[in-house]
């Protein structure tokens, strides 16, 4: 699990990051990121009902995200605050197919250190 410092907790930052954040999307994941003033980059992930109705699968989706996160903190900028939202395809997903994604929508909003 990721430290409490680094999860977008307040409902008025994430509103911030949908609004005004940049994006960039696959037909699983799509990922919004805004600078802040924080030091050290902050995530959160939403899975919507859309994507399933029972809070046990969307639960377990949230879970698959977080553990490849985990992977990928350290090598993320620092100052910004990231939005992982989630697609319905998302549900039919391997840790592996998220793990691709998230690291081709992470390198194409330029998150990673160089």
């Amino acid at each position: 699990m990721l430290p409490a410092a680094a999860r977008l907790r307040k409902e008025q930052d994430v509103q911030r990051v949908r609004r005004f954040g940049r994006q960039a999307r696959t037909t699983h994941l799509a990922v919004r990121v805004a600078k802040s003033s924080v030091k050290g980059p902050r995530l959160t992930v939403v899975v919507a009902k859309r994507v399933d109705k029972r809070a046990t699968v969307r639960n377990s989706i949230k879970r698959k995200i977080r553990a490849q996160l985990q992977e990928l903190y350290p090598k993320l900028l620092t100052h910004c605050d990231i939005l992982i939202s989630t697609q319905p395809s998302t549900k039919n997903c391997t840790s592996s197919d998220l793990r691709a994604d998230l690291e081709f929508l992470f390198r194409r909003l330029r998150l990673f250190h160089s």
